[in-house]
């Protein structure tokens, strides 16, 4: 009896563990296929799906008129997981993997892929780099698991360095680091897509299964406002400066003169878009080779990529004088037939304050100031304003704050703060001292003048588009407000003609043009000083024609090096032979003849304005009166006191003769 209990409690025992062992196995069961059936499910298929990544291709940016001006080359690269093959090296010979590819395509050899794969201590390794796009199908039909093709994007710049720092440039993954490329990365990138399969154990698809895809969808085209051929004539006229002048740096802007679109933005040195990591000037190869220790390669290469028509402010000088004498006329505080004394040095609060001319330009009108680039007169101006008119008109012109250009890093202008000014800043700023503007929101000033007074936002992108050519958006010229007369816009557009008539902008005339212009050069403050007056920027600003006016242009040239450094001998001279290019360009007949059929001037001075309007009519000249504020127009009695181009000038057919009287007689 004994025995069989002792039997019956050893089975009793052993039933009771398979029975805990079998509602385990039960519970466990439950587990997999109910509770956990989901998730086991996705954790398969992760095993035996695969998922090829489809990259979306960039946008191109372009010109106004189509042309291209950065685009996406789709190129193919061959790698191996390498990673993968080593641990299953068991049951994959990787040299029958290389001779597998090299038949598929045989320009390179087995030998030439594993002595990469071997070379490589990356978990990838890329064996063929820009296969051909007909050999792709037949590599990707190998269908390996340790074996892939992706697609890489490379980003060209088919015009070299042309516009580089407006384009920008972007990383080795696509993304826009700076210029367009990086404001409108998200519009430019566009979105992935992908397709998931089910494949073997050994990465190959199985029949039957089926795919799901996500569709690609690629980056918007950037149109923007530039003309490919107006920045190749500003390009070829800056890089000549620039050698010609030894300057630090050349700039130029051209701008639609009604619109505000940008039609080209230069500088150089530039960089190569392409290459954007090797230096192209000899400057540039000094800066990598003498940065200081602290200072990394990266540091000295993004200063390469920054655009100094956006990115870097400057004092205007001179072509800030048009400002100041728009503010003085549209208060009425100064008038044109106003007199103004330079005796070489005006006193403010007792501080003497040079004119550029120290012996003087003796008693000048309003004109003949803006002709000689007269510090003291426009000093005389600013005082006549008053400082709280002078800032409210800098607010209206919004000279203090940024222009809101579609490009990146635009830098700040900088002006003395209306309760800090004192009465010898705003003598400084009257022309173009103590602020300072970058070239783009120096142009806003001129764009007003050439406008008929009104401010407008500059602009540099005209439309987006998606790859099938709708448009998704659009962009209209922005007239932000009217902060001049149109009658104060035009008298200063015709002294700023004066200027290259008769004054300091005479280099820049191109024979039967009316051109507006304005010299510009200022003594850079260096740590705080301007003692040395050899180091300076010298600029030009124009208006073309100023008859009707088409384009605007601002050169700056940054520390020539050259014998006489003043804007009217080094800036003038660029700025003419960009205008050349751009008027034949345009196809502009010469209104003004001269060259081919010229006569002198008659002589009005003396004359009474009847008799003046009757030999004006038989030489076929048109006489321009200079109105005082309250006047519509020249009794034909009163006595021609002035006139330019002045009697005896050669001048062509048609050409405008500026007259005044002495209205206070």
């Amino acid at each position: 009896m004994k025995v069989n209990l002792t039997h019956q409690k050893r089975l009793f025992v052993i039933y009771f563990f398979v029975s805990i062992l079998f509602i385990l196995l039960v519970a466990r069961l439950f587990q997999f296929q109910i509770l956990d059936r989901d998730k086991i499910k996705v954790a398969a298929d992760d095993q035996i799906s695969r998922k090829i990544n489809i990259s979306a291709e960039r946008g191109p940016i372009t010109d106004r008129n189509g042309a291209v001006l950065a685009y996406t080359l789709k190129s193919h690269n061959v790698i191996i997981d390498k990673k993968t093959l080593i641990a299953n090296k068991e049951a994959v010979d990787e040299v029958e993997l290389a001779n597998r590819i090299a038949q598929q395509y045989p320009a390179v050899s087995a030998d030439e892929i594993l002595e990469k794969l071997y070379a490589s201590d990356s978990d990838e390794v890329v064996v063929i780099e820009g296969l051909p796009l007909e050999y792709v199908r037949p590599v990707q039909s190998l269908e390996d698991a340790y074996l892939s093709v992706k697609s890489v994007n490379l980003r060209i710049y088919p015009n070299q360095t042309l516009a580089s720092h407006t384009l920008g440039i972007t990383s080795v993954d696509g993304v826009g680091l700076s210029g367009l490329e990086y404001m409108y990365n998200l519009d430019l990138s566009g979105t992935d897509g992908f397709i998931e399969t089910r494949t073997d154990e050994l990465g190959r698809r199985l029949p039957y299964a089926d795919a799901v895809e996500g569709p690609v969808i690629n980056g918007y085209t950037i149109e923007t406002t530039l003309d490919l051929t107006i920045q190749h004539f500003v390009e070829e006229a800056i890089e000549k400066a620039y050698v010609d002048t030894q300057a630090l740096r050349v700039t130029a802007v051209v701008q639609h003169a009604q619109t505000g679109e940008l039609l080209a933005i230069a500088s150089v040195p530039d960089f190569n878009p392409n290459s954007p990591r090797e230096p192209i000037y000899e400057s540039q190869i000094e800066a990598m080779e003498n940065r200081a220790e602290d200072v990394s390669e990266a540091v000295i290469y993004q200063s390469f990529w920054k655009n100094p028509a956006n990115e870097f402010v400057y004092e205007p000088g001179s072509t800030f004088k048009i400002f100041t004498g728009a503010v003085g006329l549209e208060e009425g505080t100064i008038h044109l037939n106003d007199t103004y004394t330079c005796n070489g040095v005006y006193y403010v609060t007792k501080q003497p304050k040079a004119c550029w001319y120290t012996r003087g330009h003796g008693v000048q009108t309003l004109t003949e100031a803006f002709e000689n680039s007269c510090n003291v007169a426009f000093m005389q101006i600013i005082e006549q304003v008053g400082k709280e008119k002078f800032y409210e008109y800098m607010k209206a012109f919004k000279l203090d704050q940024k222009s809101d250009i579609e490009l990146n890093g635009e830098a700040r202008p900088q002006i003395v703060g209306e309760e800090k000014a004192v009465p010898v800043d705003l003598a400084s700023m009257s022309y173009g001292h103590a602020l300072a503007l970058t070239p783009i929101q120096m142009m806003k000033i001129i764009t007003v003048v050439s406008s008929d007074g009104k401010l407008i936002q500059p602009s540099i992108i005209k439309r987006v588009l998606d790859d099938e050519g709708n448009v998704i958006k659009e962009f209209e010229p922005k007239i932000e407000g009217q902060v001049l007369s149109s009658k104060t816009a035009q008298q200063v557009l015709d002294m700023l003609t004066s200027v290259v008539v008769n004054g300091s902008g005479k280099r820049a005339s191109v024979p039967g043009y009316n051109i507006a212009g304005k010299t510009g050069t200022s003594i850079k403050n260096i740590n705080g000083s301007y003692e040395d007056s050899t180091i300076v920027l010298s600029s030009f600003a124009a208006i073309v024609p100023s008859d009707d006016p088409l384009f605007n242009l601002l050169v700056v040239v940054d520390e020539p090096k050259t014998k006489d450094i003043h804007g009217s001998t080094v800036a003038a001279p660029i700025a003419r032979d960009i205008i050349e290019d751009i008027l034949r360009y345009y196809e502009m007949e010469p209104k003004n003849k001269i060259g081919t059929e010229t006569f002198a001037a008659p002589d009005f001075i003396g004359m009474d304005v009847k008799s003046a309007k009757e030999l004006a009519e038989s030489t076929n000249v048109e006489l321009v009166e200079i109105l005082d504020e309250n006047e519509t127009e020249f009794d034909p009695d009163a006595i021609i006191t002035k006139q330019y181009p002045l009697g005896g000038t050669l001048i062509g057919k048609e050409i405008k003769i500026y007259i005044s009287i002495d209205s206070s007689k």
